[in-house]
């Protein structure tokens, strides 16, 4: 019973979730088919104006046109050439440039107009490539908008020619246009005045809004639905959709009956609610024979299951009915897998005492691999030198040292002079050769207290401790003599390559960063004046804006800059802004 009545809660509860979401689906599938209608009406639309502007156009590039002679112009828009162009109540006007009119299409049997017209007055806002589209205006109960483009002529001046494009057009072509049964378009302009609606005669004929439908927040240009659903004036619920082209400045409502979208839903509502009583029914009646045929012999056999969990697996299930049926099958199976398990639980334990052993020996393994990972991660594939993050950890430990025994200790800043040429020249092959003999010369070639690494590319970076500066110019001439000795040989060819050294001391004041920068600025400074020599950087040189950097970057890098408030150090852009020159 109590199975039951789960079930019933749990369908009950479906049956909302179900309903709802069915509900939802079943909008959001209307609402993105109206989208989809929307804008291929909103195309249609935008088609017959390019079709207008097309036809205008055409006819301001036509001789007749363009000489602006009034006898031939007015003749060619009579003729009945260009009147099958245009649809009754269609007026084209050419005008000169001093905005008189040159002549029109009102003889025309098809254009006539039996009263007086709305004529271009913003000549201003023609522009060559860009047609003008004037306000909206009504003609004889119908809205219309005057469209103007430019007819240049070299000869004469520039003339207008305009048009007044009728929404008839439209309304020819909507009268077949439906959204599903009961739903249809509303065209506004960018006033929010409807210019056409299925029932034209409520709605066109005059200067009816948007907002007299019921929608009150609406504004042609911005109008963006907040919610799937709208009551209108008829007391209604609507779905409605908005697409707004500001190019022809209009904008096309999609109203469909919410009644019409959400049958759907109410019929699978209905056949939903069907199904949950009928399934009620058979599992009420499900459940009684569950009771009274299976939990019964189930328990029992649950009860012989908790003795053996407690670990006597010598109980049997204790069922011996000879009957082929559900229970008897499982008791025999339980009574295979208590047998099993028994068996099991003894190799279990020989496997562990295994297990343990293999675990040890792998954990062995593996603390030797972490030890090989972590010496690859610090040192150069290439060169087999440290890189740049171990030499960094190792100059981090001497500045301790220095802090307590106050032994100085400098940098020595080594590159390979016109290392590029070499790869151009002979190959990367050749290149890798070069960065390897040099990285052999200068391990040979210093004490085994000193520590060379790659620092990039073909740049090393050298850390000479309890050396001064005077000391670490011996050791940088004493290095640049012996790899300028060095001979290479590449492909039946030797090669000799040069390196510059810029050398600097440490300066506490400074760190580290700022003292390995003093190197690179010697460093550089050798580079421009001629290569293949040995810079040192006078501690004297360094200036208040060096020292000024520094503390600042110190202060950035604990936290005392509020980085809402406060840009990043001066110091520390400069000095940026010096190693990208460099």
């Amino acid at each position: 019973m109590a199975f039951a009545l789960a079930f019933f809660v749990v369908l009950f509860g479906g049956a909302i979730f179900m309903i709802s979401n069915q509900l939802n689906l079943v909008k959001k599938e209307a609402q993105e088919q109206n989208k989809l209608s929307l804008h291929q009406v909103m195309t249609v639309i935008e088609g017959q104006y390019d079709l207008f502007l097309g036809r205008l156009t055409l006819l301001a590039t036509t001789p007749y046109i363009e000489n602006q002679d009034p006898t031939e112009s007015g003749g060619f828009l009579k003729g009945y050439n260009v009147a099958p162009l245009f649809i009754p109540g269609e007026h084209v006007v050419l005008y000169n440039s001093k905005h008189e009119k040159v002549s029109d299409n009102s003889m025309v049997g098809i254009a006539r107009v039996n009263t007086a017209y709305h004529e271009l007055k913003d000549f201003n806002a023609v522009e060559p490539q860009h047609p003008y589209i004037s306000p909206l205006f009504w003609e004889q109960h119908t809205p219309k908008k005057i469209v103007a483009v430019l007819v240049e002529n070299r000869a004469k001046a520039n003339g207008f020619l305009a048009a007044s494009f009728s929404f008839r057009r439209l309304w020819e072509i909507f009268e077949s246009y439906k959204l599903g049964n009961k739903g249809f378009f509303v065209i506004v302009d960018e006033s929010d005045v409807i210019v056409y609606h299925p029932n034209i005669r409520q709605w066109v004929n005059g200067q009816a809004r948007a907002q007299d439908l019921g929608l009150e927040s609406f504004n042609a240009k911005s109008f963006t639905p907040s919610q799937p659903n709208f009551t209108l004036i008829d007391g209604e619920e609507y779905l409605v959709n908005y697409e707004y082209n500001p190019r022809i400045k209009l904008g096309v409502l999609a109203i469909q009956p919410m009644i019409e979208v959400e049958a759907s839903a109410k019929t699978f509502s209905k056949i939903f609610l069907y199904i949950g009583i009928i399934s009620l029914i058979a599992i009420l009646i499900i459940t009684v024979w569950i009771f009274y045929r299976i939990e019964t012999p189930i328990q029992a056999l649950i009860n012989k299951m908790l003795v053996i969990a407690d670990g006597n697996y010598e109980e049997s299930s204790g069922i011996t009915s000879t009957k082929n049926n559900e229970i008897h099958v499982l008791a025999c199976v339980f009574d295979k897998m208590r047998l099993t398990i028994r068996e099991k639980m003894s190799a279990l334990a020989e496997h562990q005492a295994n297990l343990e052993q293999e675990v040890y020996k792998r954990t062995e393994e593996l603390a030797k691999a972490n030890e090989l990972l972590k010496m690859i991660s610090r040192t150069d594939e290439l060169t087999q030198l440290p890189n740049r993050r171990d030499i960094r950890e190792k100059i981090s430990y001497e500045i301790s040292r220095f802090d307590r025994s106050k032994r100085k200790f400098s940098f020595l800043f080594v590159d390979i002079d016109k290392f590029k040429d070499i790869n151009d020249h002979y190959g990367h092959i050749c290149g890798d050769l070069v960065l390897k003999t040099v990285a052999e010369t200068m391990k040979k070639s210093l004490r085994k207290q000193d520590i060379v690494s790659r620092w990039g590319g073909e740049e090393f970076l050298t850390l000479l401790p309890e050396t001064p500066l005077g000391g670490a110019k011996l050791v940088a001439e004493r290095l640049r003599k012996k790899i300028e000795e060095t001979k290479i040989s590449f492909a039946n060819q030797s090669l000799h390559v040069t390196v510059t050294v810029g050398v600097a001391e440490y300066d506490e004041r400074l760190g580290m960063d700022h003292s390995i920068n003093l190197a690179d600025r010697a460093l550089y400074e050798g580079k421009q004046t001629g290569r293949n020599k040995i810079v040192l950087f006078n501690p004297e040189d360094i200036s208040e804006d060096d020292l000024k950097a520094a503390k600042d970057e110190l202060k950035y890098a604990k936290g005392q800059f509020n980085s809402e408030n406060q840009s990043p150090p001066t110091g520390e852009q400069d000095s940026s802004s010096k190693e990208k020159d460099a």
